[in-house]
């Protein structure tokens, strides 16, 4: 099930009028966010109130977010906003070894990209980002931006994403067994696990009562 997700209007306001004031010099900006479909929302609502051609670059495990921001401006330089999304799923290390490149090319930065730059992190890549490029973080605008989930929205978010697992485990291998012993588990199941550890609390089944990993896996051989 595709769920429509409604981003906070006066974030983004925010944030748009920080993209467009921002022009003609390096700006970091921090936004915070869990859920890669409201991001996905976020962005697209973007897209259509900003002024500013904005330039999404992904950077996954190995990759320097300096080298793909000017490998993507060579190809688009008329962008005035780099839009950076670190790949979900990596671990602390390769984190680590990308805020730290960025960290040692803040200079770089400030020097070759004149424009805005988003960074969309969790509150886990928050916080690496914290410890490991102290001196780029300095650089940043230092509001604090984020976008939730509503409650609402949220319970729904989970509750689709266990629907999606259940059909998964029974269409898929054939064996819920092999599925929940762990060797099934695919990249919607680590970043369940990912979201069940940003959040720092039990999740929520749809019936109502808290349950944590042992209990998903009981509240899915019920259904």
């Amino acid at each position: 099930m595709t769920m429509e997700f409604s981003p906070d209007p006066r974030s983004l306001e925010r944030l748009s009028f920080a993209i467009e004031m921002g022009q003609g010099q390096f700006k970091l900006m921090v936004v915070r966010c869990n859920y890669g479909p409201l991001i996905d929302a976020v962005m697209a609502r973007l897209v259509e109130i900003c002024p500013v051609t904005l330039l999404l670059v992904q950077v996954g495990a190995g990759d320097g977010i300096l080298e793909k921001s000017l490998e993507a401006l060579e190809r688009s330089p008329e962008a005035g906003c780099v839009v950076v999304r670190v790949a979900a799923g990596l671990d602390r290390e390769d984190l680590n070894q990308i805020f730290g490149a960025a960290n040692r090319a803040r200079e770089v930065f400030r020097d070759r990209v004149a424009r805005p730059v988003v960074l969309w992190l969790d509150d886990e890549g928050e916080a690496v980002f914290m410890d490991a490029a102290s001196d780029l973080e300095s650089l940043s605008t230092g509001a604090s931006l984020g976008f939730e989930l509503e409650r609402l929205e949220l319970l729904e978010w989970v509750r689709s994403q266990v629907d999606g697992l259940v059909e998964m485990a029974l269409g898929g291998r054939g064996c819920l067994r092999w599925w929940l012993s762990g060797r099934g588990r695919c990249g919607r199941w680590r970043g369940m696990e990912a979201f069940a550890r940003r959040e720092r609390r039990m999740c929520w089944s749809w019936r109502g009562g808290p349950v944590g990993w042992n209990g998903w896996a009981i509240a899915i051989i019920r259904i």
